[in-house]
């Protein structure tokens, strides 16, 4: 009996040991546990995640956004700058236009302009005038269309003119556009039968119209030579000597 009832206290005492940890401590709760580590995981992994992708998004951003306006940017002033050079050629270009309009209408009539400036201009107002420039010894005579005539030595124009006098110094004597020389053998003619005098000279006659112009060329009346009519009807007839 006593010995029973100390194996019912032990028992008792065994179980009480056993329940006192259940009831006085609370084991520990493994599932929060677990939850918190996985909600710590997740949350990191998710902020990791997040601030990577917004890195990586904002860097791209920034760096697209930086890229596209340095490419905007120099894009927009090579092409600001081309433009730019483009029009100020056009605009130069339509300028010259413009100026070549206002000088003539075409650069053909400008050239043709300038041609006309360069070349000398005949001077029939001075026919019949001999003329030198100033310390040459060619001296010319200014035939009917306003040309110098080169008298090519002393013996020709011997044979033409009265004397040496009246011969003028000009400096714009090479200004006078210039035809062939007068002939070496150059010669004042006419017929027995007809009062024409003529000048014969490379290879044709030309009649003197007129005393009047026979005393302006100061040709010589004592040097005019006669010929068969024959003769002079064979030398082909140039324009008159007017």
């Amino acid at each position: 009996m006593h010995a029973a009832r100390i194996g019912v206290v032990f028992t008792g005492l065994v179980a009480g040991l056993l329940a006192a940890p259940a009831a006085g401590m609370a084991a520990p709760d493994t599932t929060a546990g677990l939850a918190g580590a996985v909600a710590d995981r997740t949350a990191g992994a998710v902020n990791a995640s997040t601030a990577g992708a917004v890195n990586v998004s904002t860097a791209g951003a920034v760096n697209a956004s930086t890229a596209g306006a340095v490419n905007a940017s120099t894009a927009g002033a090579v092409d600001a700058s081309v433009s730019g050079a483009l029009d100020a050629t056009t605009a130069g270009v339509a300028g010259s236009r413009k100026a070549v309009a206002v000088a003539g209408g075409s650069v053909a009539g400008i050239r043709e302009s300038v041609t006309e400036i360069r070349e000398p201009e005949p001077r029939p107002d001075l026919s019949g005038v001999r003329i030198k420039a100033p310390n040459r010894p060619e001296i010319y005579l200014i035939d009917p269309e306003g040309y110098r005539r080169w008298i090519p030595n002393p013996a020709t124009f011997d044979a033409l003119f009265r004397n040496w006098e009246g011969v003028i110094t000009d400096i714009n004597t090479v200004k006078i556009p210039q035809r062939s020389a007068i002939d070496e053998d150059a010669v004042l003619a006419k017929s027995k039968n007809s009062p024409r005098v003529y000048l014969i000279s490379n290879g044709q006659k030309r009649w003197v119209v007129s005393p009047a112009v026979f005393d302006r060329n100061w040709f010589a009346w004592d040097k005019i030579r006669e010929f068969p009519e024959p003769v002079l009807n064979a030398i082909p007839t140039g324009s008159d000597w007017s």
